[in-house]
């Protein structure tokens, strides 16, 4: 796959809303430990691209990254230095702070920036999951530029040809289904911007079937009483809420 800031912003979009599995799974790494450095070793080596990142190995650890990008990335914007974020581009790699000076978390900007904000989408964020934020100035450490390649006319005419012709599943009311992921989250409604449901709040077979956060176990039985469509995820509604379904490539269910 081409080096490109569309085709790495296009593969964590694939995964919105998925908590941590993929990338504790993939590198093996204990359930629950910090993954938003592994999100973005994972997109990298997702887009066939693992080694215009970190030396080709993974890292886990943000200001390591940190490190390393700035020696070997343009350097966008650094607190230290002022300026403004209107030069972040989509692609960029960014680095947050919660204090002034610290180096706490990482994303990808996934659109221009302005002179007070930046667009993002992160993994381990929002409750545990890949999500896209807002970020306002004061939590930006620094962004730095992968040397992306561009995206020809051709790629963007293909590139909307796929996603004209993508066909999603579809899935039967009053069907059966069988979660085929762990740690599947029941939400308030379809999509990753509304609520995650606690155990207490399911019904009582779902909470046979949940861990004490509330999210499904793998092989849970669920009957589909509606679906929805929201980008390239379908949601299905089962009577403990709403999970999705599918998500881009990926069967949540079957």
């Amino acid at each position: 796959m081409a080096f490109t800031a569309d085709a790495i912003i296009a593969n964590i979009e694939s995964r919105l809303g998925d908590s941590g599995l993929h990338v504790w799974s993939f590198y093996k790494l204990a359930k629950g430990a910090p993954w938003c450095v592994g999100e973005v070793s994972y997109t990298f080596n997702k887009t066939g691209n693992a080694a215009r990142w970190y030396g080709g190995k993974p890292v886990f650890y943000v200001p390591y990254a940190q490190e390393w990008m700035a020696k070997h990335y343009d350097t966008v914007y650094d607190y230290r230095s002022g300026g403004d974020l209107s030069k972040v581009k989509k692609g960029d790699v960014v680095i947050f702070m919660w204090t002034k000076g610290s180096r706490d978390h990482i994303g990808f900007a996934r659109a221009a920036g302005e002179t007070g904000k930046l667009y993002t989408i992160e993994g381990n964020t929002n409750g545990g999951i890949v999500a896209k934020r807002t970020r306002e100035k004061k939590y930006i450490f620094a962004v730095y530029r992968p040397p992306y390649q561009k995206t020809t006319a051709t790629e963007k005419t293909v590139q909307k040809q796929k996603q004209g012709a993508q066909k999603l599943p579809t899935f039967k009311k009053g069907k059966i289904y069988t979660t085929q992921v762990s740690d599947l989250n029941v939400r308030t409604g379809p999509g990753t911007n509304y609520a995650r449901k606690k155990k207490k709040d399911l019904t009582k077979d779902g909470q046979k079937h949940s861990d004490a956060e509330g999210q499904l176990k793998k092989g849970t039985e669920v009957t589909c009483l509606e679906t929805k469509k929201n980008g390239s995820q379908i949601w299905m509604r089962i009577p403990s809420g709403w999970i999705c379904a599918y998500n881009g490539s990926s069967y949540y269910v079957k």
